[in-house]
């Protein structure tokens, strides 16, 4: 892992950055602006006497047009499912690969977010999601962050497990930096849960 000091996250870039960032959401929550629909085929299946959980999962093609506009996730992102399920409870299953993560949001929360663009991240959008990132982890909003299922430290070596670890060692060294924030960075229940 890069040696991190407390420059890269004590600056006006990191304090200054916002989710959703232009480039869509970096972390949570991240509202479901269509709650409860299924996709036409989906629907058919539920209709005929089948149950949600046993209906065909849920293509880019089917979660193409939900009535109402879906949000952008970003591809700089924790890999924990961040949607909010209600009050501000976001869902909290982990990924450590992208596919996956995007495919149990469009089976667990269809038309939630927009299908991914197939362009590749820009160096912008890596900037301002890690910027992100590292203020939800810096400012406790990943610490205290209310999930349905817990998602311990995130996705072995991904970003959150990387500059929550990078925290607490800055602290365990700097006074200055763990009196402006804190010492603790990690969730209270930190093992990583795999629920791909």
């Amino acid at each position: 892992m890069l040696n991190m000091s407390a420059a890269h996250f004590d600056n006006t870039a990191v304090a200054g950055a916002t989710n959703p960032s232009a480039f869509g959401y970096h972390h949570g929550p991240i509202p479901n602006n269509n709650v409860g629909w299924l996709p036409a085929r989906q629907q058919q299946h539920v209709n005929g006497g089948g149950s949600s959980r046993t209906a065909p999962n849920v293509t880019v093609d089917d979660n193409e047009d939900p009535p109402n506009a879906a949000v952008d996730l970003s591809s700089v992102n924790t890999g924990v499912c961040s949607i909010d399920v209600g009050g501000g409870t976001m869902c909290g299953i982990t990924f450590a690969a992208q596919p996956a993560f995007r495919r149990h949001i469009r089976n667990s929360h269809p038309g939630a977010i927009t299908n991914p663009s197939r362009v590749n991240t820009s160096i912008q959008e890596t900037v301002a999601g890690q910027n992100t990132i590292k203020l939800h982890v810096l400012s406790g909003g990943w610490r205290n962050a209310d999930f349905a299922f817990e998602p311990g430290r995130g996705p072995p070596g991904g970003l959150i497990d990387r500059y929550a670890t990078a925290c607490e060692e800055i602290a365990r060294n700097d006074a200055t930096f763990r009196s402006n924030f804190s010492s603790h960075f990690h969730r209270a229940v930190s093992e990583y849960i795999d629920h791909a």
